[in-house]
């Protein structure tokens, strides 16, 4: 790499890193505000708090990154013309540095946004889920108070008798109507958390478990020696069990068995994230790359009309999204709204010639 190429490359790395630091930060902001959450009604410490505001920075910095690559290249290349580096680099050797750098700087964007949308974020959400998990379970472990009837969650009553001095609770009671087919009561004489293949239970002995139809009103029920309940089951909680994989497991079930059309859905957005970054890199770059003399200097900032595009772009590509959730056959639709930069790039390209062989000094007589 020649060191003109590495100068602006990192003058771009170094644009698009500062306006990253800043989005993330903000969104980190947002997110942990709304963590607040746990700290003042699910009793979680601050510690929780901001390990799942820390999570979910990746998923912050994959939803704008197509943005800081845009405002990285119009930036740096403005302040070339700024600086009046970039005369000399045109009138030498043309566009060529400028074309390898940025060529350099896509390919790692590119790298780094299917990084983050195929295995990063995926796993990151995971972790989130699996917490929320965690502290639900943990919300419905400590909610109910001996000899109080407690409602955990709509539809969902506990209630202990008491605890003897080893923690086990003598009197188990649930009442539970959140099946709208039926209820179920279970009673049961002793209750114990345990860990059951890292799953968080509730394990009891000798009880009964007795179900009312509510469209023939005919009760039915059983005796049992031991019985075990899912923690997560009671909270209502299984998020975990609801993040699409990473995308190595989506092809490794591709494979196997073939996947869903909401995976392959997912799959196929998690690729629209560098598309986005393609597009939206090429169209900020070929609207400064042309040097400018600034004489006849626009009171609209290039920065401005970057980021302008890039929302409207980003919204109409949302909304789409939301249309092929429904459908999700429609897969291929979601590539459309990244391609729309192309619309406005393309002219520009051919209007301003700018992919032509400038000659340099020493060529002309």
């Amino acid at each position: 790499m020649e060191l003109l190429t590495r100068y602006i490359l990192k003058k771009y790395l170094i644009a698009a890193a500062g306006i990253a630091f800043l989005l993330c930060f903000l969104g980190w902001l947002v997110q942990l505000l709304r963590a607040v959450d746990l700290v003042t009604n699910k009793g979680q410490g601050f510690g929780a708090m901001v390990y799942q505001s820390f999570l979910s920075l990746p998923d912050i910095l994959n939803i704008v990154l197509f943005l800081c690559v845009a405002l990285g290249v119009s930036r740096t290349v403005r302040g070339l013309q700024l600086s009046k580096e970039i005369f000399p680099i045109y009138a030498g050797v043309g566009l060529r540095p400028l074309i390898r750098s940025w060529v350099w700087f896509m390919g790692l964007s590119i790298i780094v946004s299917l990084s983050l949308a195929h295995f990063v974020v995926p796993t990151a959400k995971y972790y989130i889920a699996v917490q929320s998990d965690e502290i639900s379970a943990d919300l419905v472990a400590n909610s109910s108070r001996p000899g109080r009837f407690t409602q955990v969650s709509s539809g969902l009553t506990m209630m202990i008798r008491e605890r003897a001095p080893d923690g086990t609770g003598l009197g188990f009671f649930i009442y539970d109507t959140r099946d709208p087919l039926r209820s179920q009561t279970i009673v049961a004489e002793e209750s114990q958390l345990a860990q059951v293949e890292g799953t968080l239970t509730v394990r009891l002995s000798r009880g009964a478990i007795q179900y009312y139809t509510y469209e023939t009103g005919k009760m039915t029920g059983l005796e049992f020696e031991t019985y075990s309940l899912a923690l997560a089951d009671l909270a209502g909680s299984n998020a975990a069990d609801s993040v699409t994989p990473n995308s190595l497991l989506l092809l490794t079930q591709m494979a196997a068995d073939g996947l869903s059309g909401r995976d392959r859905l997912n799959f196929h957005l998690r690729n629209t994230t560098a598309l986005y970054v393609l597009t939206m890199g090429l169209l900020a770059f070929f609207m400064v790359s042309r040097p400018n003399t600034m004489r006849g200097k626009s009171r609209i900032s290039v920065d401005f009309v970057v980021l302008a595009i890039a929302v409207v772009v980003k919204v109409i590509g949302t909304g789409l999204e939301q249309f092929i959730y429904r459908t999700p056959d429609l897969w291929f639709v979601a590539y459309l709204p990244p391609l729309l930069p192309l619309l406005i790039a393309i002219p520009m390209i051919m209007r301003q010639g700018l992919l032509s062989r400038t000659p340099k000094l020493g060529d002309v007589a």
